[in-house]
């Protein structure tokens, strides 16, 4: 009984074995679906393609150099960055970067923009007018000082403009001994001051005086010098300078101009001959003209040859 129930339910197993096999091969040849709804492995590939057309992050122009801290307190930094990337368009680029400067409490020292031409072709079109073809491309080189506070977010906001980067190079160089060895050289230099007007004496001679005010001249220049450079350490400490290079993609300009390459007219055959039948004409006038020329060498030559006959013939006679 056991054996008949057996044979029945045999193929009642198969075709279950065989339902749950072809589940099993769909749900691996399925793809997987992300929580947005699409398939996860198309997610990479849309990723990368999203990151190859998406322009550079403003994190790419910022830097922990460019970042005030508290160790500001502590050391001086002077801090300085140099940009160079392409943007869409060069002058509405420029304009706005001169404005971000502003808005930050910044102003620009150097603003220059120009035209790189690549390549300029003339083709004629007609006797009188041809095409010029220029490959350009638009470029403008930016000098900027900001407070050093603000370098970071000027940085953000200027890459916001970017559609490629080229490099970015952002340093922050700590001057604090340069700073202290300015302070030592000036302090030197006001006790030399000291010294030499407390020892310049009224009653002194002419000489002496004049030697003293000399030094003491020299000494007050030099200390000028140190507390010149100091100053000037101290504007770059507060205020970062900005260089920038942008530039656009190569643009092709188009237009008409006269055309200048003339090339000369040809004459017909029947004014050529012309031309060389006056020409052999004007040759012979000249031939003849040198020969007339020549007629008192010729005389001379005659001349001399009937003498020379003419003594031969007596010879002979004798």
């Amino acid at each position: 009984m056991f054996k008949k129930i057996a044979i029945r339910l045999l193929p009642c197993v198969i075709i279950a074995g065989i339902l749950l096999a072809n589940c099993q091969r769909q749900r691996e040849s399925q793809p997987l679906v992300s929580a947005e709804g699409q398939p996860a492995s198309a997610a990479p590939n849309d990723l990368i393609s999203a990151k190859a057309d998406a322009a550079p992050a403003p994190e790419m122009y910022s830097s922990s150099a460019a970042v005030a801290g508290k160790i500001d307190s502590l050391r001086k930094f002077v801090r300085t960055a140099n940009l160079q990337f392409r943007v869409k368009n060069v002058l509405q680029t420029t304009l706005q970067t001169e404005r971000i400067a502003q808005q930050h409490g910044g102003f620009v020292i150097t603003s220059n923009l120009g035209t790189d031409i690549e390549q300029r072709l003339v083709d004629a079109v007609s006797r009188d007018s041809a095409v010029e073809t220029t490959r350009f491309k638009m470029t403008s080189r930016i000098v900027l000082r900001v407070p050093y506070r603000q370098l970071d977010t000027t940085l953000r906001s200027i890459g916001r403009m970017a559609e490629f980067l080229d490099h970015r190079n952002i340093s922050a160089e700590d001057v604090g001994l340069q700073l202290l060895e300015q302070e030592l050289a000036l302090l030197r230099q006001r006790s030399y001051q000291t010294q030499i007007e407390t020892t310049v004496q009224p009653n002194e001679k002419y000489d002496a005086a004049g030697r003293a005010a000399d030094r003491l001249l020299q000494s007050r220049s030099a200390a000028d010098a140190s507390r010149l450079e100091t100053l000037k350490i101290e504007d770059q400490v507060l205020f970062s300078t900005i260089t920038l290079y942008i530039y656009q993609s190569i643009e092709v300009h188009q237009t008409m101009v006269a055309n200048t390459d003339i090339k000369p007219v040809r004459r017909s055959l029947g004014g050529q001959l012309a031309e060389a039948f006056n020409n052999g004409r004007r040759l012979l006038e000249i031939l003849f003209l040198g020969i007339v020329n020549l007629w008192s060498i010729f005389l001379v030559v005659g001349l001399g040859w009937l003498a020379i006959r003419g003594v031969r013939k007596q010879q002979k006679n004798k």
